[in-house]
């Protein structure tokens, strides 16, 4: 377990607070709104130890930030692509993959643009393309073994009703015959 030094950190200042946001960019990357929240915990830890005056704190944490992001060093936009194609790849349907980058900070317009945008690359229906990956790293449907399809077919489809696919696909994947017909639906 990580444990910290006994020894209490150093007062708090522009250069030192500038200094965190550049490790955490450094080691963690992410958006906006974390590097906003990496700031703060360490404005709060030095606060334990130091009197820190918040407001001049968030002066401090705005400049930075607002640097950063001139500066390239934090891309929301290019974050969130990264995400959304990581996302995809992994079989989560499109609506998922806005909810989760909304929840990571960035702004539903953005998170909109982005997931459209992975959409408009597609040749195929990107829901049924998402349900395909995921019913492969699942090995749900036509991924399992002969034997056991029929008796595992409702335990299939609540898993993929769970990731967020509908009815209609849910049931198109998991009954297709064979991997040779899921090729031919997924031939664009």
């Amino acid at each position: 377990m990580y444990k910290r030094s006994s020894k209490p950190p150093p007062p708090l200042t522009k250069s030192n607070l500038e200094a965190t946001g550049l490790w955490y960019v450094e080691r963690y990357g992410g958006t906006s709104k974390a590097l906003r929240r990496a700031l703060w915990r360490k404005v709060d830890r030095v606060g334990e130890h130091h009197p820190t005056d918040r407001s001049q704190a968030a002066q401090w944490i705005d400049q930075i930030v607002e640097r950063f992001q001139h500066g390239k060093l934090v891309d929301d936009e290019a974050w969130a692509q990264s995400k959304a194609k990581r996302l995809f790849a992994r079989g989560k349907p499109p609506w998922k993959i806005q909810g989760e980058l909304t929840q990571k900070g960035i702004d539903p317009e953005l998170a909109k643009r982005v997931v459209e945008a992975l959409v408009e690359t597609r040749e195929m229906d990107p829901v049924v393309e998402s349900a395909a990956t995921y019913a492969r790293r699942r090995r749900l449907g036509p991924y399992r073994p002969e034997h056991q399809r029929a008796d595992r077919r409702d335990r299939d489809l609540g898993a993929m009703s769970r990731a967020g696919f509908n009815w209609a696909i849910s049931t198109q994947i998991i009954d297709i015959e064979d991997l040779e017909t899921l090729a031919e639906l997924l031939e664009p």
